[in-house]
């Protein structure tokens, strides 16, 4: 890739995380999440963001609630590059694990699909593109980037994890509804939901995930608990 090029990524990288850190600075959802964590009298020892994007979450999190242990998954190669790079600026103290590959149950790759409005973490599975394609006023077209897909079972292993952060861009209710992991190992979940009302959010997550109780949501993001963790 040419300097310039870069250079024009990493601008659009920026300008996304902007947008990124405003929904959960100003929308309350941190200082939501902090507070449920502080009424549950929990500490949060090991953080998992799923679709890490370039790592704001990431370090908004470990600055609020100071996990020792972060694992971040993130597909995309330019935003790990990124990533890095907002971790080393951001007097990070977390010990940090990136996975490059995109969590989904059932296959071992897939190509990727652009909503093409310039969002970084915009690009859909090729499952979860051509399912919604048609919802879309813009057409999704196949990007010529192919992501390796895992799980967490494959990755995490019985690792037990204190908050959960997943922002997939519809990929979620494949991960809700096949992920053990996510019934017997974790015990806070923020959950960012697209392609349903809240309603069908809610009962889609009552279904898959009996033990998890919603203790509040803010926006477009449920914050669940494992009541038997």
């Amino acid at each position: 890739m040419k300097t310039h090029e870069i250079a024009k990524n990493f601008a659009k990288l920026e300008s996304h995380e902007k947008i990124i850190r405003n929904e959960w600075e100003r929308s309350g959802l941190l200082t939501k999440i902090v507070d449920v964590i502080e009424e549950e009298e929990e500490d949060v020892d090991v953080f998992v963001d799923i679709g890490a994007n370039t790592g704001v979450v990431t370090v908004l999190i470990s600055e609020a609630l100071e996990p020792s242990m972060i694992f971040a998954f993130e597909p995309l190669k330019e935003n790990v590059i990124r990533l890095k790079q907002n971790v080393e600026k951001n007097n990070f103290k977390s010990e940090l694990k990136i996975i490059n590959k995109a969590v989904y149950y059932g296959k071992t790759e897939t190509m990727a699909y652009s909503l093409g409005d310039g969002n970084t973490g915009g690009l859909f599975l090729e499952d979860v593109g051509r399912e919604h394609a048609g919802r879309y006023k813009k057409s999704l077209s196949p990007d010529d980037i192919i992501f390796e897909l895992t799980t967490l079972e494959a990755e995490l292993g019985e690792v037990q994890v204190d908050l959960l952060k997943m922002d997939v861009e519809g990929s979620e209710w494949n991960i809700v509804e096949n992920s053990k992991f996510l019934k017997k190992n974790v015990k806070f979940m923020v959950l960012e939901y697209h392609w349903k009302e809240e309603f069908d959010a809610i009962d889609f997550v009552s279904q898959h995930l009996p033990n998890f109780m919603l203790l509040d949501k803010v926006r477009t993001n449920l914050i669940l608990k494992n009541m038997e963790k």
